[in-house]
């Protein structure tokens, strides 16, 4: 068996489901199914050094717009009856990438495929008309694919300031 490597993004994510108006009060929850969908991703260019929090960034990150998408059924009160109803969440994460401080053109990123995956999900009735729930996420770049990428256009032999001069940074309006 051959174990494949990833670039991963860990996040956790604590948040509350509220229970549709139109829908009963909640006793216990039955199951929450889930599903993360990529929608879109994009480079950011980073500073080079250790963030404010302790991370170290390396100029580039590929950042990842993604949706939770879970159906969620529980038991009513008063009754008993099996209800669900469906919740969509949106997040914007970053993955840091590895080797090097130099531009990486958009066209690396549009090749890559981000991969989520939920690791854990924790769940409990915090009220009658919600849910808090605990979930660890990992958002995933193969490492071989992206060292591919990376190879074929000859970037790692190029000095990074040469990289930056051609680079026309466009300011955010």
């Amino acid at each position: 068996m051959i174990n494949k490597l990833f670039i991963t993004s860990q996040i956790q994510i604590d948040n509350n489901i509220k229970i549709p108006e139109t829908m009963p009060d909640i006793g216990k929850v039955d199951e929450i199914l889930s599903e993360i969908c990529i929608d879109r991703k994009y480079i950011l260019k980073t500073p080079v050094g250790e963030s404010a929090e302790g991370t170290h960034v390396n100029g580039n990150k590929i950042m990842v717009h993604w949706i939770l998408k879970q159906k969620i059924l529980y038991i009513a009160v008063p009754g008993g009856n099996l209800h669900a109803f469906d919740a969509e969440f949106e997040f914007l994460n970053g993955i840091i990438l590895p080797l090097t401080a130099i531009y990486i053109p958009e066209s690396i990123c549009d090749l890559l495929t981000v991969a989520g995956r939920i690791e854990n999900i924790a769940y409990s009735v915090y009220d009658k008309r919600s849910i808090m729930q605990n979930l660890s996420v990992a958002l995933e770049i193969d490492k071989d694919l992206y060292e591919y990428y990376f190879k074929s256009y000859n970037l790692s032999k190029i000095e990074p300031l040469e990289i930056l001069e051609k680079i026309d940074y466009q300011e955010d309006e």
